[in-house]
């Protein structure tokens, strides 16, 4: 699979250390990449779950941690080869 833009950005940001977590409580499922560790973020970046289906369809992400209500994902393979490929 190769990404979007958008989607190599979230990868990008992975491979630098950042952290995709998803919500999936009662309110809703929602998505996002933090810098600084759980507790410790120093920044938050919103993503749209479309994206975040979509890495994980291509297997580009795969579940790290499970715990009731969030998932943390971590680069696949495939997705550290996506972000070191230059198109």
């Amino acid at each position: 699979m190769k990404p979007s833009e958008t989607q190599r950005l979230v990868l990008s940001k992975m491979a630098d250390g950042w952290t995709l977590r998803v919500d999936r409580s009662m309110v809703g499922v929602g998505a996002w990449l933090h810098r600084g560790g759980l507790g410790n973020a120093r920044e938050i970046e919103t993503i749209k779950i479309t994206t975040f289906r979509a890495l994980r369809r291509g297997k580009l992400v795969e579940t790290q941690r499970d715990k009731w209500p969030w998932r943390t994902y971590q680069l696949t393979d495939a997705g550290r080869k996506a972000v070191r490929r230059k198109t």
